[in-house]
């Protein structure tokens, strides 16, 4: 419940699930602000079994190097595995960042919903390898994508190259959505299908690996 979450304001990490089996667990109603690295982090790489997660209804402020919610299942990704099962629904994000996304989505079949993000960095819903994901009626409306040397100019929602079968459902035609992927299908917003990024971003976004701390 609101009366029931948890305040996080300026440490290193927020929430991070990493070494994870049969887990069923709950993000919400919780404040993140100004931290560090990672707000929630759910990471696939080490899981022993399938993890269903719901992240709802949180308030974010990310600035800097920070990152807001990450889902990378890496085991799918090596394994073709899926072990992360995730809804992201329904929380606010702040952004005053220099290059991390403000949310991250890599997996299978992960819904992402309803969340509004605003301010301004590089984009603010990011996925490089997902598939088959649903990023459905987002409020992305103020958030406002910079530019960066060498680096071109940003989105508030980008789909990079590795990914596929993704739904991308908005409310404007004034959300800007670069869609690098296959077969993605896009309705309700601006499509762009512009040249892709330079080699230096596209290897960064596509590496990326969330900063954690020792042990994880």
């Amino acid at each position: 419940s609101p009366n029931s979450g948890n305040s996080f304001i300026n440490n290193n990490y927020g929430v991070i699930f990493g070494l994870n089996e049969n887990l069923d667990a709950e993000v919400s109603f919780n404040t993140f602000k100004l931290n560090n690295w990672n707000s929630v982090s759910l990471l696939g790489e080490r899981n022993l079994g399938p993890a269903f997660y719901t992240v709802e209804k949180n308030d974010l402020e990310i600035a800097g190097l920070a990152e807001g919610i990450i889902v990378n299942d890496y085991n799918y990704l090596n394994t073709g595995e899926k072990t992360i099962y995730a809804k992201i629904s329904n929380n606010k994000l702040s952004m005053n960042t220099i290059f991390w996304p403000g949310m991250v989505v890599n997996g299978k079949d992960i819904l992402v919903t309803s969340n509004k993000i605003e301010g301004e960095g590089f984009t603010g819903i990011n996925s490089q390898w997902g598939v088959g994901l649903d990023i459905i009626g987002n409020n992305v409306q103020n958030f406002t994508p910079i530019e960066l040397p060498d680096y071109g100019l940003g989105a508030p929602i980008w789909l990079g190259q590795d990914t596929r079968n993704c739904v991308v459902v908005g409310g404007s035609n004034k959300t800007n959505v670069v869609d690098l992927g296959t077969d993605n299908i896009i309705t309700g917003v601006n499509t762009m299908h512009g040249n892709p990024p330079g080699p230096a971003i596209r290897d960064a976004m596509r590496d990326w690996t969330p900063v954690l701390p020792p042990g994880l």
